[in-house]
């Protein structure tokens, strides 16, 4: 970094991000001039903070403390009246006080005081060049704040804001957070002064219209969600040809191959600067500017250009949105390269929040989480590339981080020892005056929580050792707690992420806390709901007043449970009258409370009581989901029983091949764990079964022949495998009930939905576990066998169903191991699975029934402190065992 030239630099440079030094109140007592103006800058911006509901430009009716202000001001400017200043000191001064005046209405006072200096519209470029970078960005937001300021008062005030526009060749980049502030100030102000349904006709009479910067910045701005009344209704469409129709004339513009002593980037890259950026506030921009098209001109940019990051980050961007990972990976590392060479030859840091913005967004998207667990998005790129490197991205920009901390005086917790919710009580960062939703505040969170969102990835399926995992889950809450420091109320996401990593780090009262504290701002989070309810469970388990079902009034877990879904029901009536779709997640989430709230009807009133409420689940299934459930004839393919009887399945030496044994009559051979219990009510269950059948038999209009191809292509793969898994889902609660028959045809259902695949595996074990244990055996290796790495909760299933087969199903009599040696080299395999299983978070290290398994194995094998470990680690799970997984994933 340059070695700062003015004792006020590093003031200015936090000026220019909206925000103000840790110790701007101790400015009140200084001799120095610039650092009165930032105090007095700072009283401005709290009141209207807490007074002017955070709008720059709101006259309240109370004036008396910004007239107190005003005096303050002009009391120490006389004191100053001698001393020579700076031109960006005269102007800062200029504009503040200017600003005051016209927040008490003073507009006679406040025409004097800008007249007072002359700021031409367009800025010398001599007289730039004897200024560092930050006070070149210092001047280029109080000159374009103070005629914004001057458009207000002046009668012609339309004339001047277009004449500044005209004048506006260089776009404010990502950093220049007060610039950008006030130039969207003032493009308000404009479009209030054109009409109240601008037409783009309109923008083209403009006279600003012929400097692209402007129009595109401005254009941009209108279609805004919150600007949406100001345009027309063909204004978008309108913009949109005329976007096109500039890009692709760049397309054709042909430009010399710039060197490193000549470049010409300037102009590419303040069109692409202020394109992207601009757009970047406007959701669905995708539809305006397409991302083939943004390919095609970012690609070709990158031929006119010389190592320009400009180009590079977009292109990075524009290349996630078509899902070509592979050449976002590789442009992005190209990226991280540029910076290097740029940083080493300037000796600072351009425009940090834009690389803080790529880095996270790279992070998180590049995460295995997101690229290759539910879909591969790398073609050619190893995952164990994208490992490594991701671990160098996310050092990176914890280096930004640091240096932007040092840049506008941020504070995080000082140690670890701080509360769990302490941003919940304590203001960490009094300087930064701005809201949770500004873009700033956003940024910022978004990079902690992609470091979070990466640890939470190592955590699940990347930790060595036990005390490397403890480590990762440190780092896990420490990064989505930063995030939640800097923005403890703008984003979901981050909230609910945090208090899902507090639940699975038994922090049960802070989880529990910070539900109820999203809840209140965002009702209608119901995964939210749904972890608060989980918690309430873990909670209930042993505690006296909830150890038997109450007549007189409902328990916590179940009324919240039962609000929840009443205020889903609402949700869902709002969106079905407005005519508009829920989101797949939205409708999961929905789903899911419904899951919870049987699961708490089983834990208080007995698994029969809950199952009178099965049918229930599939009725809002079919209310939620529209698919069409013509299905494959069974004879296309083996059904549940059928499964490794048609070929013999490859095995390892010592288990025998299923095949070859007589099968027993599972309806004969039942074990004792799997009998109905005693207070079942048959006729009810019967019931339910029948129910369940006419459910699954809703939609089918063609018959079982006419299948494959048309319903596979219309219906939604997603929705077919939620409804396998709660056929799946429902199989187990009939297993767990006795009623082995029932499973199966749950097990078939789910078969017929989607094709066959470890999770069916997997529910044929656990069915046959008792009564054809070589088949279940088969089914379990099976699932094994075909695991994906990233699958961490059906491999949980599997092994517990393994662990269940080997250590509590299997006796003596016709045992799976034809020998001790093959026992206990069974024992041992086993006992690696599930020591590995437990390195990860939170699916195996908080699951009491790995460490039960663990316990049996550590007492064949004699291993004493182990065996203490693990019957500690399981009597603690169970203490705080919810009903449901947190993750739902059970």
């Amino acid at each position: 970094m340059i070695i700062d030239n003015s004792i006020n630099e590093k003031y200015i440079r936090t000026l220019a991000f909206g925000c103000f030094p840790k110790n701007v109140l101790e400015f009140q007592e200084s001799q120095d001039f610039f650092q009165q103006m930032i105090f007095i800058d700072y009283q401005k911006q709290l009141i209207i903070k807490e007074e002017h509901h955070n709008n720059d430009l709101f006259i309240p009716e109370s004036k008396q403390k910004i007239n107190q202000l005003i005096q303050y001001t002009n009391s120490i400017t006389l004191n100053y009246e001698n001393t020579e200043k700076s031109f960006e000191e005269l102007l800062y001064y200029v504009v503040l006080l200017a600003h005051l005046y016209y927040l008490t209405g003073q507009v006679d006072f406040m025409t004097d005081v800008l007249n007072s200096i002359s700021v031409p519209y367009s800025i010398n470029e001599a007289n730039l060049t004897s200024m560092t970078k930050n006070q070149i960005e210092l001047v280029e937001y109080l000159h374009c704040k103070y005629h914004m300021l001057l458009g207000l008062v002046h009668e012609n005030g339309f004339a001047i804001w277009l004449e500044y526009l005209s004048h506006f060749s260089k776009p404010f980049t990502k950093s220049q957070v007060i610039a950008n502030h006030w130039l969207e100030l003032l493009d308000l102000k404009l479009a209030e002064s054109i009409s109240q349904s601008i037409t783009f006709d309109q923008v083209k009479r403009l006279s600003f219209f012929t400097n692209e910067i402007s129009t595109i910045q401005f254009c941009n701005f209108l279609i805004r969600p919150e600007n949406i009344d100001m345009a027309d209704s063909q204004f978008k469409l309108e913009y949109t040809t005329f976007l096109v129709s500039q890009i692709e004339a760049n397309i054709k513009r042909s430009v010399i191959f710039p060197n490193a002593m000549n470049s010409n980037d300037s102009t590419i890259n303040n069109f692409i600067n202020n394109l992207y950026e601009s757009l970047s506030y406007v959701p669905f921009n995708l539809a305006i500017v397409k991302p083939t098209v943004s390919k095609r001109y970012l690609i070709d940019a990158t031929s006119k250009t010389y190592q320009s990051k400009v180009v590079l980050s977009n292109l990075i961007y524009t290349l996630i949105d078509l899902n070509e990972y592979d050449e976002a990976f590789v442009a992005f590392k190209t990226y991280i390269e540029y910076l290097a060479t740029e940083e080493q030859l300037s000796g600072h840091i351009d425009d940090i929040l834009s690389i803080i913005d790529t880095f996270s967004t790279c992070i998180i998207h590049f995460n295995p989480i997101k690229s290759f667990k539910n879909e591969q998005k790398f073609k050619h790129t190893p995952d164990s590339m994208v490992e490594a490197d991701l671990k160098v991205f996310t050092d990176k920009l914890l280096f930004y981080l640091n240096k932007l901390q040092e840049f506008i005086d941020l504070t995080y917790d000082e140690s670890d020892t701080e509360n769990d919710l302490s941003f919940l009580y304590r203001k960490y960062n009094p300087n930064i005056l701005q809201t949770d939703n500004s873009q700033l505040i956003e940024l910022i969170a978004k990079a902690w929580y992609s470091i979070g969102y990466y640890y939470s990835f190592v955590c699940m399926y990347d930790s060595v050792d036990e005390t490397t995992m403890k480590q990762n889950v440190t780092k896990v809450l420490k990064n989505y707690k930063n995030s939640l420091i800097i923005n403890s109320t703008g984003n979901i996401l981050y909230l609910h992420s945090y208090a899902l990593a507090l639940a699975n780090s038994q922090a049960n009262k802070s989880a529990l806390k910070l539900c109820k504290f999203i809840l209140k701002k965002y009702p209608e989070s119901f995964k939210t709901w749904n972890l608060l309810v989980l918690l309430l469970t873990s909670s209930e388990i042993d505690n006296p007043d909830t150890s038997k079902p109450d007549t007189t009034k409902l328990r916590d877990s179940e009324d919240f449970i039962n609000k929840a879904l009443n205020i889903a029901g609402l949700f869902i009536m709002k969106h079905q009258e407005k005519d508009i779709k829920l989101s797949f997640i939205e409708k999961t989430e929905i789903l899911e409370l419904k899951l919870t709230q049987l699961a708490v009807l089983e834990s208080i009133y007995g698994l029969n009581y809950m199952m009178e409420y099965l049918n229930e689940v599939f009725i809002l299934y079919h209310e939620l989901f529209d698919v069409e459930f013509d299905t494959p004839a069974r004879q296309q393919r083996d059904s549940a029983r059928q499964f490794g009887s048609s070929a013999r399945w490859s095995h390892r030496p010592s288990f025998i091949d299923p095949s070859n044994l007589p099968h027993k009559d599972v309806t004969k051979s039942r074990s004792p764990i799997l009998d109905p219990l005693t207070t079942a009510s048959n006729v009810v269950k019967a019931q339910t079964v029948n129910k369940l059948k006419r459910l699954s038999k809703i939609g089918r209009t063609q018959t079982r022949s006419s299948v494959v191809s048309t319903s596979r292509k219309s219906d939604n793969i997603k929705d077919r495998k939620l409804l396998q898994g709660l056929w799946l889902w429902t199989s187990r609660v009939f297993i767990r009930a006795g009623m082995l028959d029932e499973a199966e045809q749950c097990i078939v259902e789910a078969e017929a939905i989607y094709k066959p695949n470890i999770k069916t595996f997997t529910a044929l074990g656990y069915l046959t576990s008792k009564t054809r244990k070589f088949l279940a055996l088969q089914e379990f290796e099976r699932s094994l066998e075909q695991v994906d790495k990233y699958n961490k909760q059906d491999l949980g299933w599997t092994l517990l169903g393994m662990a269940k087969l080997i250590f509590i199903d299997d006796i003596t009599d016709n045992s799976l191991f034809i020998s001790d040696k093959d026992l206990n080299g069974g024992i041992i395999r086993m006992k690696n699975l599930l020591e590995n299983f437990t390195l990860s978070w939170p699916c195996g290290s908080n699951s009491s029934e790995v460490w039960y398994y663990l316990s049996k194995i550590y007492e064949i094998i004699d291993d004493k402190i182990m065996l203490d470990k693990s019957l500690w680690k399981c009597v603690e799970l169970e203490d705080i065992r919810p009903v449901r997984s947190f993750s739902c994933d059970s």
